[in-house]
């Protein structure tokens, strides 16, 4: 669902009569993509909701109350210094309908301050300014070296967003339809892609709906730009009549804020409000595309799990024919002792008399190592006998337990694609990550590494836990301040993951990235952070932030405390901490 400049439009005309003017009580950040303005005005409390997430950037009211972190971002904080016991007072859109960016006018004490919401893709931003545009702060800081164009940062001055191609019209500009070229157009495709080629300000449905407005055939750019003007109209006038409809063959709901022509009108639903509207159809959308997405996480584990076991398979079945010369090497080894003046010296094969042949006089060539003597040879072959005798019962219980897992794994693959909620999906994801690479890589259980790990000194002596995830990633977890210590300075590699609680006392982990730190799953990372949030002093919050970096970013003072570390070029993902 894309959010256009006419839902936008939509949303702050609505805005204007629910929440001007009203009282900032709260400013909340569930996340580094959201903010949340708690209003008081007209008698009630109404959340603001504001999003520049790279796929969901939008501004609406909303009653879907989100969890925070235990400790707010530093934006957060200053916009609570700012805006918290302000008036908001204003809501516009300061460089017109065209562009998506809208502006809160904020009365706080004394001073005025402003509030710029850019809906504008990955390019999305949220910046706070003075009245006189000095940026304060900024959901996303801008420098330089990230973009030579427009820099956002504190301290400067805020400028309006550059157009993508100024040489477009701005469809809402009141000489936008000045001059339309004679022209017509072989099909509603040809038709909607010129509106979309000549006039800024609109999305792919605007002007798939101005088409569906055209009237006479064949089309032409003027009963197009006359068409595509009943849309904007709505905008202009303040006429909306909010509609939800079904997306995606059905999958997803949608919001907009006018009658869709392009739609099946029995499919749609009116409603009273589009912030209301567009608040319920992005909760089913977020919903949606988390299940898709952690199904897809899931079934991708599950089939490299599966070719994974499906390659041991033939390694140990390899092994086990290997494992059934046993007796063949024996024969070679005796055959070889007792014909020792017979072997020439630096030979690489010989060719002896077989005494163990079923019939008759038989010969038998033996490839030989040619560093070695004949007696030496022939302890060679007596090592490989013993070792393929004490290998076969290993290796035939390892094939039966790698055909269990394989049928384990197809079932799982099984469920998780005929999977309908996420609740499904997480049920099934629950606990399975330990389960598959302790069972495909002959890893014993935490409780039993742990142990392990004290008898065999593997970690010197420091208590580290070693949990995977469900697509195999190593992470390992410290248990006190000497093991995180140990743990960041001696086993953590440059590229490796690094992870601790923001702000509170808590274990450090590290994914094992084999340096390659973009490769690492989502999943992986969560786990990583549960594990992290479980063994922290924030441990009984509903959430607890957990920062990450990777290790070279990671630095521990001279002379500081064991575990004691600073780090940079964090980012900070909210978890439930893992349960025990």
């Amino acid at each position: 669902m894309n959010f256009d400049t006419l839902m936008l439009a939509a949303v702050s005309d609505e805005l204007q009569d629910l929440i001007l003017p009203g009282r900032i009580e709260r400013v909340t950040q569930p996340s580094p993509h959201e903010i949340v303005i708690h209003v008081f005005a007209h008698t009630r409390k109404r959340q603001l909701y504001l999003s520049v997430d790279p796929m969901y950037a939008r501004v609406h009211l909303t009653t879907n109350g989100k969890p925070n972190p235990t400790t707010p971002p530093s934006f957060c904080m200053l916009l609570r210094k700012y805006l918290e016991g302000g008036w908001l007072e204003g809501c516009e859109h300061p460089f017109g309908l065209g562009e998506r960016v809208i502006r809160l006018t904020v009365l706080g004490g004394q001073a005025r301050y402003r509030l710029y919401v850019e809906l504008m893709g990955k390019h999305s931003n949220i910046v706070l300014t003075t009245e006189s545009d000095m940026i304060l702060g900024a959901a996303k800081i801008i420098t330089a070296q990230v973009s030579r164009f427009r820099e956002i940062k504190p301290g400067i001055k805020y400028f309006a967003p550059p157009r993508m191609k100024s040489t477009k019209r701005d469809a809402f500009a009141g000489d936008a339809g000045v001059d339309i070229p004679a022209r017509q157009f072989d099909s509603a495709d040809e038709a909607q892609a010129w509106l979309m080629s000549t006039f800024s300000g609109l999305s792919p449905l605007m002007a798939a709906e101005g088409v569906a407005r055209a009237e006479g055939t064949p089309l032409t750019a003027e009963s197009v730009w006359y068409g595509l003007n009943e849309v904007l109209n709505s905008a202009r006038l303040r006429e909306f009549a909010p509609v939800q409809y079904d997306e995606n063959d059905g999958l997803t709901r949608a919001a907009y804020p006018i009658n869709l022509l392009t739609h099946p009108h029995a499919l749609q639903e009116t409603w009273s409000s589009f912030n209301k509207a567009l608040d319920n159809a992005y909760q089913t959308v977020e919903l949606a595309d988390a299940f898709l997405r952690e199904r897809s996480a899931i079934t991708g584990a599950l089939r490299r799990a599966l070719k994974t076991c499906e390659k041991e398979q033939v390694d140990t079945e390899e092994g086990l024919a290997n494992a059934e010369r046993a007796d063949e090497y024996k024969e070679i080894g005796d055959l070889l002792l007792s014909s020792l003046h017979k072997v020439p010296a630096n030979a690489s094969e010989v060719v002896l008399e077989d005494y163990f042949a079923a019939i008759g006089a038989a010969e038998r060539t033996i490839a030989l190592d040619p560093r070695l003597g004949a007696r030496e040879n022939a302890e060679r072959y007596y090592r490989k006998h013993q070792k393929a005798r004490d290998a076969m019962d290993r290796l035939t219980e390892r094939l039966a337990t790698l055909e269990e897992v394989e049928a384990s794994l197809q079932t799982a693959l099984d469920h998780a694609e005929s999977a309908t909620t996420l609740a499904e999906i997480e049920k099934l994801n629950a606990g399975l990550g330990d389960e598959i690479a302790r069972r495909l890589r002959q890893i014993p259980s935490a409780e039993a590494e742990e142990a392990h790990a004290t008898e065999n000194d593997i970690f010197a002596g420091h208590k580290i836990r070693r949990v995977r995830s469900v697509d195999g990633w190593e992470i390992l977890v410290g248990e006190n301040a000497t093991s995180n210590d140990y743990l960041t300075t001696r086993i953590a590699a440059p590229n490796d993951i690094w992870l601790h609680a923001r702000a509170v006392t808590s274990a450090h982990a590290i994914i094992r990235s084999q340096n390659r730190p973009a490769t690492v799953s989502s999943a992986a990372l969560r786990l990583a952070a549960e594990q992290v949030a479980r063994r922290s002093d924030a441990k009984h919050a509903r959430l607890v932030a957990v920062d990450y970096t990777l290790k070279k970013y990671v630095r521990k003072p001279r002379r500081a405390a064991p575990g004691a570390v600073t780090y940079t070029n964090e980012k900070t993902l909210d978890v439930t901490p893992a349960s025990a």
